[in-house]
């Protein structure tokens, strides 16, 4: 019964001159955040710098054995330019969970096991998020 009086309240509020300038100008103000987004930059240069600069994923080069991190733009495929040795044979890869070391991650294999003879810890397709 509480909640339907704070209904009807708000309902003879929204109604009455006060609450109707309210809604207006709300309503106003949006309208003309929105305007100001679309017409004006909106981002554009700030998304374009962002897709350049990309996102940090791990790598390991097939070229010269070498893994790590990178920053690797949004826009470009794998196998990128290896930041060690620059062979274009840098592909994907994730970390362990066990042993924390950087592993290849090879596309299409469901199950395999951490290539590390210390370590042998099983990956499912699931678990890398692929």
């Amino acid at each position: 019964m509480a909640e339907e009086s704070r209904i009807s309240r708000a309902r003879q509020w929204i109604n009455s001159p006060a609450g109707r300038w309210t809604a207006i100008g709300a309503a106003a103000v949006l309208l003309a955040t929105a305007a100001w987004i679309f017409v004006g930059d909106g981002g554009d240069q700030r998304a374009k710098d962002i897709v350049q600069k990309g996102h940090t994923v791990y790598y390991y080069c097939k070229a010269c054995k070498a893994t790590g991190k990178t920053a690797k733009p949004y826009d470009q495929p794998f196998p990128i330019v290896c930041p060690k040795c620059g062979a274009p044979q840098a592909v994907e890869a994730f970390r362990c969970r066990r042993c924390k070391r950087i592993i290849e991650n090879i596309k299409g294999v469901q199950v395999f096991h951490c290539p590390h003879p210390d370590c042998r810890f099983k990956y499912s397709r699931r678990v890398i998020g692929d």
